[in-house]
């Protein structure tokens, strides 16, 4: 199942009505991370972070294939019919489409909270804790996500080099402050944190900055999303 054929796929299983930006990244072709490549990060990344599809470059954050998304959904979201110890509040069935992993057990999703068809908020949803919101919508988990990478660094000293060119192949999808902004974070010059990750804001920058372009009173909110036998 390619992506084109998810997202059919998605809209037809849920009833929704998936994000204009997804749906478009999907025809740009932006979601293609060629994932189940043996030596991924050594034969394919250098390849790919030329020209970064979405969110190449990130913190806890992986785009895996559509089957493979599929089968995460199935062990994230079960229903109380599937007879597992623990299932989604009713309130929240066929309310939340996942559409990346964060490599850690959790994942992203899309969460339709009072319309089907309006724009999604966007929720982590956590395998050992309360699930939370993260944006209020994909544009901005994508400013969000660009941002925190600053924050949180990367081991390569090419951080700089790699996040400008992601700007540069997702300046279709932000608004001209945005981009500006982005760009003014990209080319300060990266310093080694604590942990020994080059970095390119810190907490406080980061705070401000998000407040900024991506305000969203829920972040951060907790919410628990299942039942439990």
């Amino acid at each position: 199942m390619n992506y084109l054929q998810y997202m059919d796929y998605l809209e037809k299983t849920y009833e929704v009505t998936l994000p204009s930006l997804y749906k478009q990244l999907t025809k740009d072709d932006m979601l293609d991370m060629q994932t189940g490549v043996p030596n991924w990060y050594q034969d394919v990344f250098p390849k790919l972070v030329q020209n970064p599809p979405f969110l190449l470059v990130s913190y806890e954050y992986e785009l895996y294939s559509p089957d493979e998304m599929i089968a995460c959904t199935k062990d994230h979201l079960p229903s109380q019919d599937d007879g597992d110890w623990f299932y989604l509040k009713p309130e929240y069935e066929n309310r939340l489409v996942m559409f990346a992993q964060c490599g850690n057990g959790d994942c992203y999703a899309f969460y339709y909270e009072h319309d089907k068809h309006s724009e999604p908020q966007i929720v982590r949803i956590c395998h050992d804790c309360e699930s939370e919101f993260v944006a209020k919508n994909l544009q901005e988990f994508m400013v969000y996500k660009m941002l925190e990478v600053a924050l949180v660094g990367q081991d390569s000293p090419n951080i700089k080099e790699y996040l400008l060119a992601q700007l540069r192949t997702h300046s279709p999808y932000l608004t001209p402050v945005q981009i500006e902004r982005l760009n003014d974070v990209y080319q300060k010059e990266p310093v080694k944190n604590n942990h020994g990750d080059w970095v390119l804001l810190n907490n406080d920058e980061f705070d401000t900055l998000v407040d900024e372009l991506i305000p969203f009173d829920k972040r951060d909110e907790t919410f628990e999303l299942y039942e439990y036998e």
